[in-house]
């Protein structure tokens, strides 16, 4: 593995235990539509903006409402579900003590009211430098935008950056950056995340990889 200056990690499903809420809150609105989907359907969308998958449904199926109402509501659903529910996947919190203070951000296409949320719910957010969210970016994963913002903010060249990532869209979002790329197995088939630089079957495998690689013997 290279040398590196910053690690950049996406939030749901990489860090914390939320997908399963947002799935959760969009099943259930979209249920109020008359539509029914199963898991895998949803998984196609894991790692998509709220944004982006809201205005594509909207394409194909009737919602009753503008999109950018549905999305609101989704958003709004969520946060019932997650408030105070939300904790990091295992070896989460170890990794980042061991690694803190080097610079961190987090990478992820929630939007900053429902990262925040998670990152606080968790107890994480005071390892992290700069968040970047789908608020911040025109073009969501897997566009490079969000990764190169996040490097831009730490002051740090991509190409210096590791990003741990557990969808299809966002390994490529960190790819398309110039990240060395982690890719997580915890949401879908370590396969699906080929094209990462390395795939672990978990974010705490991840984690160990990086402590004993990275900061093992730092000063």
């Amino acid at each position: 593995m290279p040398s590196f200056k910053a690690i950049l990690f996406d939030l749901d499903g990489t860090l914390v235990s939320s997908e399963h809420l947002h799935l959760e809150a969009w099943d259930e609105m979209l249920q109020k539509q008359g539509l029914y989907f199963d898991e895998e359907w949803f998984s196609n969308w894991i790692g998509v903006s709220d944004a982006s998958m809201a205005e594509q449904i909207a394409t194909k199926y009737p919602l009753g409402m503008p999109w950018q109402d549905f999305l609101e509501a989704k958003r709004a659903l969520f946060q019932r579900k997650a408030a105070g529910s939300i904790v990091p996947l295992a070896g989460v919190k170890d990794g980042l003590e061991a690694f803190f203070p080097f610079p961190m951000a987090v990478v992820t296409m929630s939007n900053l009211s429902d990262a925040m949320l998670s990152l606080e719910s968790a107890g994480l957010l005071s390892f992290f430098k700069t968040i970047v969210t789908a608020d911040d970016v025109t073009n969501p994963k897997p566009d490079a935008e969000a990764y190169l913002t996040a490097a831009k903010r730490l002051g740090v060249a991509p190409a210096d950056c590791l990003a741990v990532e557990d969808s299809i869209s966002g390994v490529g979002s960190a790819k398309a950056a110039g990240c060395y790329t982690i890719g997580v197995a915890n949401s879908i088939d370590g396969e699906k995340l080929s094209m990462a630089d390395e795939v672990f079957s978990d974010t705490e495998e991840a984690m160990a990889y990086i402590k004993q690689t990275l900061f093992i013997g730092r000063t």
